[in-house]
Order: C-alpha cells, then sequence, then structure tokens
C-alpha cells in the first residue's frame, strides 16, 4: 500500500484534557507515525500511513470521544511523506498566534476520587490528586499553549514516580500537565484568624472540620478563589455568617457530599441531576422538598428552591466525606467586593468574617468564581459564568479586527473577540467599589494577555454614561464605541444560539440605558439583516419614585405604577397591602415628587413591572438583594401554576402609536386590584401576572412577523415566565432562541457587545441611529 501523509489544524478545546496522549494512543492503534503538538490555535498532527489506516485515524479525532474536551474544526491537507519511524508528542509551538480554548478547571474524575479514598493508594487523601482527565486549567493557566511552565505548577517539580507516570504512554496521567503527589506538589496550611499556622496538610483538613462541626466559620482556598464554609444545619452559624458578610436575605449555596444526599433535599430531574454530577461542578438552582432534611432557616429563608453544588476538587471532596452533613458554600468576599484569589488578601479581608483560613501555596493566575446553572425549557442555563464554563470559546462571524468589550455595570464580564472567536470571561459582579473596579481592569488585561492580543484596536461598552466601564473606558489606548444594552442583550442570544438576524428580540429586564436616554427594560428589539436595529416594541412607561431607591423599594415603584393609571386619585384607591407600607407624611411627599417630576424618572422595565406588582400585593415592600420581589412572585405563582394553567389570564393590550406598539399594563393591574379585593389567593392573582407577560409576547411577535424569537436580559432567568412564554411562541409556529451557555444577564452584555462588532461598516459609520454611538 503507498503511504500518506496529513497535516492537521485543530481547534477547540484541546489543551489540558488529554488530548496529545490521546492522539498518541490512537496512532500506535492505527500504526500511524508522525508527531502531536499544541500550538497557539489548538493542536497541530502530522501523520502517516497507509490511505485506510489514515482514514480511520483522522475518522476517530473527528468522533472525538474524550471527556472535556470539543472539537471545532478540523482542516486537513495532503504533505509530501516523511521518514518518521514512530510516532511522539513533541513540544508546543509557540510561535503561533494564540487562540486557543484552554480546558476548563474540573473536578476530580471517578478513578482519581476512587485512589483519594484507597488507604493503599499513594494518593491517599491528597487533596490535588488529578490526571489528564480532571484539575485545575483556566485558574492556573498563564499562557497558552497548555504546559506545565506555563502554568503555576511551574514551581512544583515532579518527583521520581510522578515523572514515570508522565512518561508511561499507558498510564492516565501521562503527559498530565499537573501531575503530583503529596512528595512533590502543593501543600495546605490551617491559619487561624490571624494568620498564625495551626495544623497542615490531613491534620490541616481534620482540623477544619472539626471546627466547622464546631460552628465557624471556614474561609478555604478553592479552585479559583476563596469560599466561606459553614454548617448549613446550625441557625446560629449561618446567622452570624449573614451578619458578618452583611448579607441581608440573599440565599446560600449548599455543598454537598453525593448525590444521594443532594436528593434528600432536593427534587432532581434527569437533566438537572446530570448537571449536578458533571465535572464542571456548577451551583444548580433546584426545587426544595417539603420533607428535606432539616436546615437552618436563614440558609434560603422564604424561597422553595436551593442552590446545591457537589465537590468541585478533590480538597472539597475530603471535607464533604468527613463533615458529612451540608455545608453552606459561599464567594470568599465581602459585599459588593471581588473573589479573594490569594491568601495574604483573604486574610486581610476575611479576617473579620472567617475563623480560620485553609489555605494552599498553588498560585491562583486567573480568579474564577463558582458557575450557577439553572435548568429552564429543559435546557441547562448559566446564570453565572465562571468555574468549568470559562474560558471556553464561542463561534461568532467574523470580525474585522481584534475587539475588547467590557461589559455592564451590573453582573459584570468582559469579553474579547477575535477572527471568528469571542472569548467570555468570568464573572466579576457589580463595579461599585474601588477593588470590583480594580478588578475588572485586571481582568480586561489579564484576557488580552492569555491569548496575546497586544493589537487590540477597539474597545465596546455599554452606553450608559455612568457606568463604570463606560466611564473608565476612556482610559484605554483605542477608540471606545457605545453599544446600546437591549441591543447588546439580543445579540448574546443570537451567539448563544449560532444564530443571525432577522429576529425579533424580547430584551426583558431591569433597567438599561436607551438611544432616546430614559430608562428602558421592557423592549421588543427587531434586528434586521444589516444589524440595524428597531425599539417596535415596549411596556408602557411609569415612574420610580427616587429613582435608584425604587430597585430597593418595590413599594415605591407600585406607587409609581397606580400613579399612572388613576392621576392625582391614585392616593385614596391604593389597595390594603400597599397602603400599609407607608406613613401619610411619606404619601405625601412622594405625591409631590410625582406631581413634579422631581427624582422620579420614568422607565418601561419589566422588571421593576415585577417588583411593583409584588408590592400591591403585598408580598414584599423592600429588597436585601437584587430580585427578590420578582424570584418570590415566580416562586408564589409556580405554586398554582399547574392547577391553573387553563385558568382565565389578565390582560395586557397592544396600543399601537406613532413610533412602537406600547404594552398597556393598565387593565392588568385594575385585574389585580380587583382580584384583591374579592379575597383572590395570592398565588392566582401571580400566576395570572405571569400567564399575562406571557401571552403579551406571543402577540407582539404575531404583529411582527418574525419567525425567530430571541428571549433575553434578566427576566428570562425566571422558569415559569420563559417557559409559558417559549411553549406559547412554539405553539403559534415560531422559532425559539434561549440563551443556555451565555447568561441572559448583564453577565452576557459583552458578548452581545463584540457580536455587534461583526455586521459590516460598524466600526466606519459609528454614529448610526439606533445602532451604535461613540463613548
Amino acid at each position: 500500500m503507498s503511504l500518506r501523509a496529513l497535516n492537521l489544524e485543530l481547534k477547540g478545546i484541546l489543551q489540558g484534557v488529554g488530548f496529545r496522549p490521546f492522539v498518541y494512543n490512537l496512532a500506535h492503534k492505527h500504526t500511524v507515525r508522525g508527531w502531536v503538538r499544541n500550538n497557539g490555535a489548538g493542536a497541530e498532527i502530522e501523520a502517516q500511513a497507509d490511505s485506510l489506516a489514515l482514514d480511520h485515524f483522522v475518522s476517530d479525532i473527528r468522533n472525538l470521544r474524550l471527556p472535556g474536551a470539543r472539537l471545532d474544526s478540523l482542516h486537513s491537507r495532503e504533505i509530501a511523506p516523511r521518514k518518521f519511524t514512530h510516532f511522539e508528542i513533541r513540544g508546543s509551538d509557540e510561535v503561533s498566534p494564540r487562540d486557543v480554548s484552554l480546558g476548563v478547571d474540573t473536578a476530580a474524575c471517578a478513578e482519581c476520587l476512587k485512589e483519594l479514598f484507597d488507604p493503599l493508594d499513594r494518593r491517599y487523601l491528597y487533596p490535588f490528586i488529578t490526571c489528564t482527565s480532571c484539575g485545575p486549567r483556566y485558574s492556573i493557566a498563564r499562557r497558552p499553549p497548555f504546559d506545565r511552565e506555563r502554568t503555576s505548577m511551574s514551581r512544583f517539580q515532579m518527583c521520581d514516580a510522578c515523572n514515570a507516570e508522565y512518561r508511561n504512554p499507558l498510564n492516565r496521567r501521562f503527559h498530565s500537565q499537573t501531575n503530583s503527589c503529596s512528595e512533590c506538589g502543593p501543600t495546605l496550611t490551617l491559619w487561624d484568624r490571624l494568620g498564625r499556622v495551626t495544623a497542615g496538610n490531613q491534620d490541616a483538613v481534620q482540623t477544619c472540620v472539626e471546627l466547622l462541626r464546631g460552628g465557624k466559620i471556614v474561609a478555604i482556598k478553592g479552585v479559583g478563589g476563596f469560599q466561606l464554609l459553614a454548617d448549613a444545619r446550625s441557625d446560629a452559624t449561618i446567622v452570624e455568617l449573614r451578619a458578618r458578610k452583611d448579607r441581608g436575605e440573599k440565599p446560600f449555596a449548599l455543598l454537598l457530599g453525593s448525590i444521594s444526599q443532594a436528593k434528600a433535599y432536593c427534587e432532581l430531574s434527569e437533566l438537572e441531576q446530570r448537571v449536578v454530577e458533571s465535572g464542571l461542578a456548577p451551583i444548580v438552582l433546584v426545587s426544595r422538598k417539603s420533607d428535606a432534611p432539616l436546615l437552618a432557616r436563614a440558609v434560603a429563608p422564604g424561597l422553595s428552591t436551593l442552590g446545591v453544588m457537589l465537590a468541585c476538587s478533590p480538597l472539597h471532596s475530603m471535607i464533604a466525606h468527613l463533615f458529612s452533613g451540608p455545608l453552606v458554600a459561599t464567594s470568599g468576599n465581602r459585599s459588593e467586593e471581588p473573589l479573594c484569589a490569594d491568601e495574604n488578601q483573604a486574610q486581610d479581608r476575611l479576617s473579620g468574617i472567617a475563623d480560620a483560613f485553609l489555605v494552599h501555596d498553588r498560585v491562583i493566575e486567573n480568579p474564577v468564581d463558582d458557575s450557577v446553572v439553572r435548568v429552564i425549557a429543559q435546557r441547562p442555563v448559566v446564570l453565572r459564568r465562571a468555574r468549568g464554563y470559562v474560558p471556553s470559546a464561542i463561534s461568532i462571524p467574523p470580525l474585522a479586527q481584534t475587539i475588547l468589550a467590557l461589559g455592564s455595570h451590573f453582573k459584570n464580564t468582559v469579553a474579547l473577540g477575535r477572527g471568528d472567536r469571542l472569548f467570555l470571561g468570568p464573572h466579576i459582579g457589580s463595579l461599585d467599589t474601588v477593588a470590583s473596579v480594580d478588578r475588572w481592569r485586571r481582568e480586561a488585561a489579564a484576557l488580552a494577555n492569555l491569548y496575546g492580543t497586544s493589537e487590540v484596536l477597539t474597545s465596546a461598552c455599554d452606553l450608559h454614561p455612568d457606568y463604570a466601564s463606560s466611564i473608565h473606558a476612556s482610559d484605554l489606548n483605542h477608540p471606545s464605541i457605545g453599544i446600546q444594552h437591549h441591543y447588546a442583550h439580543v445579540l448574546s442570544c443570537l451567539a448563544d444560539n449560532c444564530a443571525s438576524p432577522p429576529v425579533l428580540g424580547v430584551a426583558w429586564d431591569g433597567s438599561g440605558y436607551g438611544t432616546d436616554h430614559s430608562i428602558w427594560g421592557g423592549e421588543f428589539i427587531k434586528v434586521h439583516v444589516s444589524g440595524e436595529f428597531e425599539r417596535v416594541a415596549h411596556l408602557r412607561s411609569f415612574h420610580l419614585i427616587g429613582g435608584e431607591q425604587a430597585v430597593q423599594e418595590p413599594r415605591r415603584a407600585a406607587l409609581g405604577l397606580l400613579h399612572a393609571l388613576y392621576g392625582d386619585e391614585y392616593l385614596s384607591r391604593l389597595p390594603e397591602p400597599l397602603a400599609s407600607y407607608f406613613r401619610s407624611q411619606q404619601l405625601q411627599l412622594f405625591a409631590k415628587m410625582l406631581r413634579g417630576g422631581v427624582n422620579s424618572p420614568a422607565c418601561t422595565s419589566i422588571g421593576r413591572l415585577f417588583d411593583a406588582v409584588a408590592a400591591l400585593i403585598g408580598l414584599r415592600s423592600s429588597c436585601s438583594y437584587e430580585g427578590q420581589a420578582a424570584i418570590e412572585l415566580e416562586h408564589l405563582a409556580s405554586q398554582c401554576a399547574q392547577t391553573h394553567e387553563a385558568d382565565s389570564t389578565y390582560s395586557l393590550p397592544l396600543l399601537k402609536t406613532e413610533t412602537a406598539v406600547v404594552l398597556d399594563w393598565g387593565p392588568l393591574v385594575e385585574s389585580i386590584v380587583a382580584d384583591l379585593s374579592s379575597g383572590a389567593h395570592l398565588s392566582l392573582i401571580a400566576w395570572r401576572f405571569h400567564a399575562a407577560c406571557a401571552s403579551s409576547i406571543v402577540s407582539v411577535a404575531r404583529s411582527i412577523e418574525i419567525k425567530q424569537v430571541a428571549l433575553t436580559g434578566g427576566v428570562f432567568q425566571n422558569k415559569l415566565l420563559t417557559e409559558l412564554a417559549a411553549k406559547g411562541l412554539q405553539a403559534a409556529g415560531f422559532e425559539v432562541l434561549l440563551h443556555q451557555n451565555i447568561p441572559p444577564n448583564d453577565g452576557g452584555i459583552a458578548a452581545g457587545q463584540v457580536y455587534a462588532m461583526t455586521f459590516p461598516h460598524s466600526l466606519g459609520n459609528s454614529q448610526r441611529k439606533g445602532r451604535i454611538q461613540c463613548a
């Protein structure tokens, strides 16, 4: 048989997942000679064999079956046969441009866990056990290609035993860049609150667990940063954690030791169980069992859902195994500050919260928080994209130049667009403090550095002039272009679905700066093939008393709603639940503010409508965390969703104006007030409200007549609303685009900002109405 030789260029998630050893063993299986190496785009292979063997070899690579790996493209070209005598793994190509999807951080695989708890194994209770299939990747990477010397593992010299595994093709640690053991790898230390060493290695873990059993709060250095752990069954401990962290009522996540333990606390669908058990180990929002074992009331007050996660590292597995009960696991930071990733920084910033610190000496190069996922409409939707999901690349239409997207102000992420790939960075959070803005700057620089992108020519930011990401865009050494907030939301959903316009985007959120300089948030955005957009429909406007204060106090939004409906007579028509939230002097003051238009901006926000309805029915007058009123309204509606699915709903009629269709919430509010007067159950009112909102989406879609409809924005974190809307749209013949890998909330804005720059002439004519605008 005649010999053939091929050069293969591959892109995808191919580094840090054991791809080179996988190819090496495939080559031996098919008697192929040549080599494989990492490069800046993914991997490169030169392979030589007889024609049939070579075809089988390439076919096995195309049908890649390797946990954690993803093949996005394979380009093959014939080359002249070489004088190869064997197949080898070569050193990485450092010359090619960096355009690689690094492997993500994953929990310990089943084989590593088996070794971890085997007293006869040499890695027994070694908390940094890894192999080619699992362990830290992105969090320890300095730059690609993913080789040990380019990670924070470079300081740990492999011992003879580990080195022998690394060089043995038959060993599952063959070319494992994170390979180590207790003789040569990272070490654990337990500090007290003052930073004094109290225990080391296995003793440190045992002492940590004893502290947790004793009601103490321990900060542990995890995969991508610090977490605060506490006994989830102790009321006193969790109340103390809330007080120290200034957390209010925002729910805590649970770290559980096994899937059977998770099933004891939660109702898990088959898909939810798969997500919980996946190596990505996110926090998954699921329904709490009514007969679940006892938890501290302060874990998730007032909610019927729980955020649960299994161990995301061998260290977490050891702690969960020894503790044998549910633990609260929350981000290691102060309120409104970014995640701590360095032990000295953590000891300084968390000493008032944690009673002890479990730390290690493996440097975290890229801080990354826990991801949050919720199954909505039979798909796992990432609500916070971080550990386990970053930095996987997303395919987009080709860009004319490299783009750095600076994201929104809340739930901030940054993104890099280069060629036909988008790299969305990890969750940073709100840019309300100096520390968070500093983290944002470092994250933008790190993303560019990670991909060797010194040639960034343009940045993209939000149109809002007061967002920190927009203000500091001017500090960069290249032009910055503003992208309208809701337009970016719609485009992020297109990117998530590898879809293209035309599309009708339903962009529903709390607020965003409109092109008319007002507060938007209940928007229907029509995106044309050219990339131009129109605001074709929106919610009827109403006023927010005190502006931002109305976000924390839904009662203010409810007053603004009633004033817009009844005018100056609204005070005499307040339903009793709402009236009880105010003193008479407050009502008079707010009435003056509304009449005079003093600090009461108009908005079209569906998020604030949810808040207003929650206050109107007496559910909540003020919030201690973002979205609390809307979350509780959804849970209330879910109590009777199935029972009343065929029941009558409220009406949100469409009013046609010269510029757009307006969703009139007036009849809806009047119906709610009437139901309150008649004594209707609050869960029924909440259900009817959700059903009306979903029906209004279908009505607008029918009036616009674009078959592709994208549901995006933070309001579509609401499982009930999203599923009702998607079901109604599909029944009416529309193709529905939902989020999955890019968050529907502001965590996806940076992705949409990058996508906006893929349209022709987007850089050359930045002043076009209704599209983009120079910041």
